[in-house]
């Protein structure tokens, strides 16, 4: 099971660079006997003094085949980015995709960096299907939102300028975010990241069954990145 953890440790440092001063990714993993269900948790300075860190417990089968293990131990990478990439700490962006409409799309990406279209393609297939009340009801992230990115602008690279784009231009207490994201704030800044996509205005109008209002908070995200986001919150 370690090598499948070294190889997605090693995919999500080319794309997203060091997090902190310690290079490694830590894994612990519990096997239980008994029953009950089972889990997958980020590292966290709060919770259990870990950054770069995923912890598995429970009655689960440790071997690198696709399936609940494989799935959560990517989903649960995906929230150690958002939280410390750049090095700065905490989600922004976790007020708009909660836990988490961000992971899926990771999760595909990596398979395929890994070389395992299998794999890929049962995290296609499973979330192509799937309509969301986040942010409003009926919301279609992976088709109408994650794909035509995805496909438009360079794959996994998007995603690394978005989180560079947030780390350089959000406020900040620390070393962590002193901000969360308002919709057309999230939309802006993922249109920054990817060269000027002005459409996506478009696709998020349609993928997330937004109100009109919300270009007014696009159009303010705009004006703040021009001038600089306010640095006391």
């Amino acid at each position: 099971m370690f090598p499948f953890y070294e190889d997605i440790w090693r995919h999500t440092k080319q794309i997203f660079g060091d997090f902190g001063p310690d290079p490694f990714l830590q894994v612990f993993l519990n096997k239980s006997n008994g029953g009950g269900g089972a889990g997958c948790t980020p590292g966290t300075f709060e919770d259990w003094g870990q950054q770069n860190a995923i912890r598995c417990s429970g009655n689960l089968d440790f071997t690198p085949r696709q399936g609940f293990m494989t799935d959560a131990s990517i989903h649960e990478l995906a929230h150690n980015i958002e939280n410390f990439a750049n090095g700065v700490c905490w989600s922004p962006s976790f007020g708009i995709w909660r836990d988490s409409m961000w992971a899926p799309i990771f999760m595909y990406d990596t398979y395929l960096s890994l070389g395992n279209r299998t794999f890929a393609k049962a995290v296609y297939d499973h979330f192509s299907k799937e309509i969301w009340d986040l942010p409003n009801p009926g919301s279609d992230w992976w088709n109408k939102w994650w794909m035509p990115i995805y496909s438009r602008h360079g794959g996994r690279f998007v995603f690394a300028n978005y989180f560079k784009l947030l780390a350089a231009n959000l406020p900040k207490k620390g070393n962590c975010y002193n901000y969360n994201l308002n919709m057309g704030e999230f939309v802006w800044f993922w249109t920054g990241a990817t060269g000027g996509d002005d459409s996506l205005k478009t696709f998020a109008a349609d993928a997330f069954n937004l109100a009109e209002g919300w270009l007014d908070e696009y159009e303010a995200a705009k004006l703040k990145f021009q001038v600089g986001f306010p640095q006391e919150q």
